[in-house]
């Protein structure tokens, strides 16, 4: 039986009878990489589901957020039980976890498929931010500016 457990729809986690109290950057980092235990987890994906496709910054911040969340669960980076570094890769969790506190099917789709279609209109808002950052950077440099 796992000693850490999760509820992702509550964003409760739990270490044995000891709740964890982690920032949201902290349990987003957490749930991803309990999701895919036992897999490495690359950095970029790491930054892109935690930070959004939006984020150009150092990922320096990654390895802050890490080294928190390590102290949390009472993990060595030197000798680590729960969340291994990958060098030059990403981070992959070693121990097993549970899940906890899965959610009634929806009783409406169509409150599911309108909550999906809001997160995708947000999603492409950002992208096309994004791009017409890109293009207007590009115009800079063929105009010698």
């Amino acid at each position: 039986m796992a000693d850490l457990r999760i509820d992702p729809y509550a964003r409760r986690a739990w270490q044995g009878d000891r709740e964890l109290h982690l920032t949201a950057k902290e349990f987003d980092l957490l749930r991803i990489l309990v999701r895919d235990a036992g897999k490495v987890v690359t950095r970029d994906r790491i930054m892109t589901e935690v930070w959004g496709v939006e984020w150009w910054g150092s990922s320096k911040t990654l390895d802050m957020h890490i080294s928190w969340l390590r102290r949390k669960l009472g993990d060595d980076a030197t000798r680590p039980r729960y969340i291994t570094t990958v060098r030059c890769v990403g981070f992959r969790f070693d121990e097993t976890a549970k899940f906890v506190g899965e959610p009634a099917p929806p009783s409406n789709g169509l409150a599911l498929t309108r909550a999906v279609v809001a997160e995708l209109r947000a999603l492409v808002t950002h992208a096309e931010k994004r791009l017409a950052e890109l293009e207007r950077a590009v115009e800079e440099v063929a105009s010698g500016g």
